[in-house]
């Protein structure tokens, strides 16, 4: 069902160097919502690690392939509702691993949250990848509530019977 070598895990404090080194990417920055602020240090990036683990409004976790950190999926609760995010390095943008750990992390979620209904995801409105990713497990898009430059994706989690 999924590609070999993917781990999905919590943060660790020694992902902060690799974390830095990711955050510190102007182009990394280009389809998020929040605003590239030039780079982020090693003491940063274990801050935003620490803030990660301790949100209990959130189910983080962090992506290996073959034992190298390469991004991140999240899921931000609303009752029923969760909003998805993720992202990934930029140097492995291209090669099908945001597919498969998007995949991966909404069948772990659904496993650990079976009363999630639906899950929905905001995506720029040039990041044809993420939303060919989205548009391809099955979320459909919301043109009523898209708030340029962003464009809303949702999916229902029940299962069919």
């Amino acid at each position: 069902m999924f590609r070999k070598g993917y781990v999905l895990r919590p943060w660790a404090n020694e992902d902060a160097s690799p974390l830095s080194r990711i955050l510190s990417s102007k182009k990394f920055w280009e389809f998020l919502p929040e605003e590239y602020s030039g780079e982020v240090s090693s003491d940063e990036a274990l801050e935003l690690i620490k803030l990660n683990v301790s949100n209990s409004n959130h189910y983080i976790r962090a992506v290996e392939f073959e034992d190298k950190l390469i991004g991140q999926v999240r899921l931000e609760f609303n009752q029923e509702y969760a909003e998805l995010s993720y992202w990934l390095d930029i140097t492995h943008w291209g090669y099908g691993h945001g597919s498969a750990m998007v995949t991966l992390f909404l069948y772990e979620s659904s496993r650990h949250y079976p009363e999630l209904r639906f899950v929905y995801a905001r995506v720029h409105e040039k990041n044809l990848a993420s939303a060919r990713i989205l548009t391809k497990l099955g979320f459909m898009r919301l043109a009523a509530k898209d708030d340029r430059p962003f464009q809303y994706f949702e999916c229902s989690m029940t299962k069919s019977t």
